[in-house]
């Protein structure tokens, strides 16, 4: 699996306008399942900042979402660039399935 943790200086807003905001682009995000997003986790900070981690089943297909394009759209969208990192994860701990994975595969 590959995570993508993508942070914005965006202002502080509460958990309800947070929330507001996250619902209105998540049916773009369901939408990426046939394109390797496993997961979005949407973030906010109660001092101000967002964004979002991502879990993808590989790095091409994260690296595939990640264009300029993207990032001039998210800018224009809430006046701030987006910065991205991201990481190989070659183990997970899943509590909920009391399970432990590496590179996906159960152990």
């Amino acid at each position: 699996m590959y995570i993508a943790l993508v942070t914005m200086g965006t202002p502080a807003i509460n958990h309800d306008q947070a929330v507001e905001v996250s619902l209105s682009s998540a049916p773009t995000f369901t939408g990426l399942k046939d394109k390797g997003l496993l997961m979005k986790y949407y973030l906010t900070n109660e001092s101000g900042g967002s964004g979002g981690f991502y879990v993808w089943k590989s790095k091409a297909d994260a690296e595939a979402w990640y264009t300029p394009e993207w990032s001039a759209r998210l800018e224009k969208t809430y006046g701030v660039k987006p910065t991205v990192a991201f990481y190989d994860s070659f183990v997970q701990v899943d509590n909920k399935a009391g399970q432990v994975f590496v590179d996906g595969k159960p152990q």
